[in-house]
């Protein structure tokens, strides 16, 4: 079985790699193709239209582009080491759908590994959104792993989901006040009602003067 696996030298790339070796039969997979796209140079109609300073950039890109692609390749051989079957490192040049489709075609895959929502190291080691164009067009099966949140978000946003203690709203403490104000009535009332023979019994006093 001849297993096409394509990276852009991302971690999501590594994750679905890996994700893939953990239930592999190294018996049946007897060989794996490691494919990185590239962007291809724009081709140039005229040569007096760009200069030598810009042709030298051009040169450093591409040099630049390739460095990147083995990088890429050789990040996701590693997780294959000991491998029982062959393990290819091809670079490919073109659309990034495109070229893993065809690559799938040419060697003849059973399946394809793809990560879904990766980004590579740089603009010029490409996958991205190219996992669903795949996963349609492929000659053969197409292993779509998706990334993972990361516990450590997962605990944050935890914590932020958690309410506060909220403060007593204003109505809460009016009634508060006011349940006070009652309870302190009653005791102003008894006093009154301690005065109010007082002043009963000093009448009596002036009436048996009279």
């Amino acid at each position: 079985m001849h297993v096409v696996i394509a990276t852009d030298g991302s971690r999501q790339s590594l994750t679905a790699a890996k994700k893939f070796k953990s239930f592999a039969d190294p018996e049946k997979v007897t060989e794996i193709s490691i494919v990185a796209v590239i962007r291809p140079l724009a081709a140039i109609a005229f040569a007096n239209d760009l200069s030598s300073s810009k042709q030298a950039e051009s040169m450093v890109e591409s040099t630049s582009s390739r460095r990147a692609a083995s990088d890429a390749l050789d990040a996701l051989a590693a997780v294959f080491d000991g491998w029982h079957g062959k393990v290819h490192k091809r670079i490919r040049s073109g659309s990034p759908a495109n070229e893993i489709i065809k690559a799938a075609k040419t060697y003849g895959a059973e399946l394809v590994v793809i990560a879904a929502g990766s980004r590579g190291l740089s603009d010029t080691v490409l996958m991205g959104s190219t996992a669903q164009r795949v996963q349609h067009y492929a000659p053969c099966p197409v292993l779509v792993v998706r990334p993972t949140k990361k516990p450590s978000r997962i605990k944050e946003a935890t914590k932020k989901a958690v309410p506060k203690k909220a403060a007593p709203s204003k109505s809460t403490a009016k009634k508060t006040t006011a349940t006070k104000a009652s309870a302190a009535k009653p005791a102003a009332t008894r006093t009154a009602t301690k005065k109010a023979p007082a002043k009963k019994a000093a009448a009596s006093k002036t009436d048996a003067a009279k």
